[in-house]
């Protein structure tokens, strides 16, 4: 039985609504300092502090090996919404939280120097503001292949 180890990248992201899908590439990375096999992998987000203007903005987050957005190489997608508004008061939020796993005996392989990549893209009205939102994936992995012997 091999070891699992675990790789968290998160933290906040800030991001204002300028009314055009903007892309954050590389919001975080984990680069492997050996060969290894991911063996699943889990994306959560949510609206930590929205807007205080009336709107609706959206946060789409991407797990990949690319740095470059919805390529085919992206793993796991999850998104986060919210709409609110100031009178009355009132916040509808839409969190995500996002699981795979791969069959025993399968993985995702990793060769040294290769990178994961934490791409984050936001969606919002002109008027929505400046939204906090938190973002938490991790990567779970074993060295070498991913077998069960």
């Amino acid at each position: 039985m091999k070891r699992l180890f675990t790789k968290w990248l998160g933290g906040e992201v800030s991001m204002s609504a300028t009314g055009v899908l903007e892309w954050l590439n590389e919001v975080m990375q984990f680069t492997s300092q050996e060969d290894l096999s991911v063996l699943g992998a889990q994306l959560a987000i949510e609206v930590k502090t929205p807007s205080e203007n009336d709107n609706y903005q959206k946060l789409e987050c991407e797990l990949s090996f690319s740095s470059t957005p919805h390529m085919d190489i992206s793993f796991l997608t999850a998104g986060s919404s919210a709409w609110w508004n100031t009178a009355p008061p009132g916040i509808d939020a839409d969190h995500d939280n996002v699981v795979v796993m791969f069959p025993e005996g399968y993985g995702l392989t990793m060769k040294e120097g290769e990178t994961v990549f934490l791409n984050a893209q936001t969606i919002a009205v002109p008027s929505a503001g400046t939204s906090t939102w938190i973002i938490s994936a991790h990567l779970y992995y074993v060295k070498g292949k991913a077998t069960s012997k």
